[in-house]
C-alpha cells in the first residue's frame, strides 16, 4: 500500500465526507418503520442476504472514493456504537446522524461558526435526554410482547415468543437465540446451573434407555487441579459406598486414573461420577469457582497448595439433582440452602460487568451471572431457507436487546413520537450567540426527522398526518403505519426502550459533532 497522502481542505473535504454518509444512511433509511423494506445484499461467495437489520445494511457498504469511504465509516461507526450499547436503534441513529450533519452543513455553508453550532447541538442534546428521562416509565411484564414485537418487524408469534422467553427467564436469568434443528421456532428453557459438558464416557449412564446420567442428591467435589491418580478420590469413592450416595467430581483426571475408576466403576458398581471441567484457562477457573458457590463446596484450585486427597471429603457440596446427557449437563441446585451466597457472587460479577462494554469479556460474566441465576432462556429460531432463517435470526437480535434495553431505563412511546414530542419541550438560552441558537434548533429539527421517515416509508403524506399530530392534546397520539390510523399509541402497545431512543440520540450527534469540527481530510492516496 502507498505511503502516500493526498490532503483536502475545507468544504471540499466535509461534501464529500457527507456524501459518504449520504450514501450509507439512503440505503439503511428505507427499513425504518413497520412498513419499511428489506435490503438485499450479497455476501461472501454470491449468496444473497436479505434484512431489514439497519446495522447489517450499513456494514454491507464500502466505497470506493477515499473520502466518501471515510464518511461511510463514521456514521457506521456511530451505528456500531448503538449496537454495543443496546444492541438495537441503529436505524434511527443513522437516520438521526445524517440530519443532524447535513442541517449543520447547511448553516456553515452560510457562514455559521462550526464550534458556535457544536455547542448549541451538544446542549440540545442533553436537554431532550433529560426530557426523555422524564417521560420514561417502567416496563410491565405485560408489554414485553409489545417490545418484542416491534422490533421483530411486528411479528406477532416471534414477538410473543421472545416475551415467553424473558418471563421464563426471570430477573436474573439470560435469554438467547440459537439457530433450530428444523423449521420450527420455539423457547427452551434450562433450569438449574448448566455446565457446557457431556458424558464423559457410555459407562458414566445410569439411564440407559434415556443415555444419560441422572444422579439423585448427589455430592459434589469441584476440582481445578488436576486428579493424577484415583488413589486421589479414593476417600470420595469410600463415602460413596459406605454410605450409600452419590458422588459427582468435577475437574481434569488424567487419562489412566479415569480409565481405572471407570473399570472399577463397572466391576463394583460404584456410584460415582466424572464430569470432565468446562472450558480451558481463566475461564474454567470463573466457572469451576460458580459451581462452587451453587453447591456450597469449597473449590481446590488449581494454584493452591491443597492434597486432594486429605480435604475432598470436607470440600464436598450438594445438589438436589444432576442430569447429564450427551453435550452439557444440569445441575439442580438447592436454591434455599445456597441462595444467599449465590446472590452475593451474582451482586459482584454484576459490579464487574458495569465496568465493560459490550465484548467477550463481558458477555462472559453475563452467561456466569445467568448460570448462577438458575435459568437461561433460548429462542431456538427455525426457517424454510438459509435467506429466511438469517433474516429472522436479525429480527430476533434486535427483539431481544430491544426487550433487555426496555427491561434496564423503562419505555416511552414508539413511531418516532418520543423524540417528536421532546422537541416542543426545548427551549434555548435567548442569551447565547445566533449560531449556538442555530446549533440548537439544528437538534430540534432533527429529532423531527424519524417520525417523517417513518411515515414517508409507510407511503402517506406525513405533513398532513403530522399536522393532525401537532394540534391533538393526545402527546400519544400517533400514526399507526399498519392500520393507517391516527391512534394511542401507548394504548396500541406500539412502544419503544427509552434506552436505545437515548443511545442513538448520543451516538448520533457525537459523530455529527465531530464532522462538524473537520476541516482537512487525510487519505492514503489510491493507485
Amino acid at each position: 500500500m502507498s505511503n502516500i497522502k493526498e490532503v483536502t481542505f475545507g468544504l471540499d473535504a466535509r461534501e464529500k465526507i457527507l456524501s459518504g454518509v449520504n450514501t450509507v444512511a439512503d440505503a439503511v433509511r428505507i427499513t425504518m418503520g413497520a412498513k419499511g423494506r428489506n435490503a438485499l445484499i450479497e455476501t461472501q461467495g454470491g449468496l444473497p442476504k436479505i434484512t431489514k437489520d439497519g446495522v447489517s445494511v450499513a456494514r454491507s457498504i464500502f466505497l470506493e472514493e477515499p473520502l466518501e469511504s471515510l464518511g461511510a465509516e463514521m456514521i457506521k461507526q456511530a451505528a456500531e456504537k448503538t449496537v454495543e450499547d443496546c444492541g438495537d436503534s441503529t436505524t434511527n441513529t443513522v437516520v438521526l446522524a445524517s440530519e443532524l450533519m447535513n442541517l449543520a452543513e447547511q448553516e456553515v455553508k452560510k457562514g455559521a461558526h462550526p464550534i458556535l453550532l457544536k455547542n448549541g447541538i451538544s446542549d440540545a442534546v442533553n436537554d431532550v435526554t433529560e426530557e426523555l428521562k422524564k417521560r420514561s416509565v417502567k416496563l410491565k411484564k405485560r408489554d414485553y410482547n409489545s417490545v418484542a414485537r416491534i422490533s421483530a418487524n411486528n411479528d406477532k408469534e416471534l414477538g410473543d415468543m421472545i416475551a415467553k422467553a424473558f418471563k421464563l427467564a426471570g430477573k436474573n436469568g439470560v435469554v438467547t437465540y440459537e439457530r433450530s434443528v428444523d423449521e420450527v421456532t420455539s423457547v427452551k428453557n434450562s433450569k438449574g446451573l448448566k455446565i457446557e459438558r457431556g458424558l464423559y464416557n457410555q459407562y458414566m449412564v445410569t439411564d440407559k434407555k434415556k443415555n444419560r446420567m441422572d444422579l439423585e442428591n448427589p455430592y459434589v467435589f469441584v476440582c481445578n487441579k488436576k486428579i493424577e491418580s484415583i488413589e486421589q478420590i479414593m476417600p470420595l469413592i469410600t463415602k460413596s459406598r459406605q454410605d450409600d450416595v452419590w458422588v459427582l467430581v468435577i475437574g481434569e483426571m488424567e487419562k489412566s486414573a479415569a480409565n481405572l475408576l471407570t473399570a472399577n466403576l463397572i466391576k463394583h458398581k460404584l456410584k460415582i461420577r466424572l464430569l470432565d471441567a468446562p472450558s480451558f484457562g481463566s475461564k474454567r477457573a470463573d466457572l469451576m469457582e460458580d459451581i462452587a458457590i451453587a453447591t456450597g463446596a469449597t473449590l481446590v484450585k488449581n494454584e493452591g497448595t491443597d492434597n486432594i486427597a486429605s480435604v475432598c471429603v470436607n470440600y464436598l457440596g450438594t445438589a438436589k439433582g444432576f442430569t447429564c446427557a450427551d453435550k452439557e449437563s444440569f445441575l439442580d441446585i438447592d436454591n434455599e440452602k445456597y441462595q444467599e451466597q449465590i446472590d452475593s457472587q451474582v451482586s459482584l460479577l454484576s459490579e464487574q460487568r458495569k465496568n465493560l462494554k459490550k465484548s467477550i469479556a463481558s458477555s462472559f460474566i453475563d452467561e456466569r451471572i445467568a448460570k448462577l441465576s438458575c435459568s437461561v432462556a433460548t429462542v431456538q429460531v427455525g426457517a424454510i431457507s438459509d435467506v429466511e432463517l438469517d433474516e429472522k435470526i436479525d429480527r430476533v437480535d434486535d427483539a431481544i436487546s430491544a426487550t433487555k434495553s426496555a427491561i434496564e431505563e423503562g419505555i416511552l412511546v414508539g413511531g418516532g413520537l418520543a423524540l417528536f414530542n421532546a422537541s416542543y419541550k426545548l427551549s434555548y438560552d435567548k442569551t447565547k450567540d445566533k449560531d449556538y441558537k442555530l446549533g440548537y434548533m439544528i437538534t430540534i429539527n432533527a429529532i423531527r426527522k424519524p417520525i417523517r421517515q417513518i411515515l414517508q416509508n409507510a407511503g402517506v403524506d406525513a405533513e398532513s398526518v403530522i399536522s393532525e399530530i401537532e394540534n391533538s392534546d393526545n402527546e400519544n397520539l400517533g400514526y399507526d403505519v399498519l392500520s393507517g390510523k391516527l391512534v394511542d399509541l401507548v394504548d396500541k402497545g406500539i412502544i419503544d426502550p427509552h434506552k436505545v431512543i437515548r443511545c442513538a440520540l448520543q451516538n448520533a450527534a457525537s459523530v455529527a459533532q465531530t464532522h462538524l469540527l473537520t476541516d482537512v481530510a487525510i487519505n492514503i492516496k489510491r493507485a
